[in-house]
């Protein structure tokens, strides 16, 4: 919920690959844990436990990639690998996009190249200095 590093006096959370975590907050880390075990399965393993969480992240956030790229970024930390076919988000006007964020553009999927501002006029297919075509 609040990252690897919270600050505030809280003591930080080392991650398996030595990367820093953003937190969602509380409320959008719990309602994303609980969307999760509502999709809970037999067997459950954390591979399955992250393909739940993402869907929930992507469904619920569909407008912002910060909830969805901070739940990819901590199950990646901890070494739980993304599957094939893993949710991305849709480009939406104003949201701020990093290098290597993933997003669905008319039926494509574009790789962001660096971190930028979603801009109209900057739409994947118009600015490949800015995207590169995935699918």
């Amino acid at each position: 919920a609040e990252g690897s590093n919270p600050g505030g006096g809280k003591p930080a959370s080392p991650t398996c690959d030595g990367s820093t975590v953003a937190g969602v907050g509380i409320r959008k880390a719990g309602q994303i844990f609980m969307g999760g075990l509502n999709l809970k399965t037999t067997p459950w393993t954390h591979a399955k436990a992250r393909a739940a969480t993402v869907r929930v992240a992507a469904m619920s956030y569909a407008r912002s990639c910060v909830e969805l790229r901070a739940v990819k970024a901590a199950w990646s930390a901890i070494n739980v690998p993304a599957a094939a076919g893993e949710p991305v988000c849709e480009w939406t006007e104003g949201v701020r996009y990093v290098a290597g964020d993933l997003v669905r553009y008319l039926g494509h999927v574009y790789r962001c190249r660096q971190d930028h501002p979603a801009l109209r006029g900057w739409e994947p297919p118009a600015v490949p200095a800015l995207w590169e075509l995935q699918s």
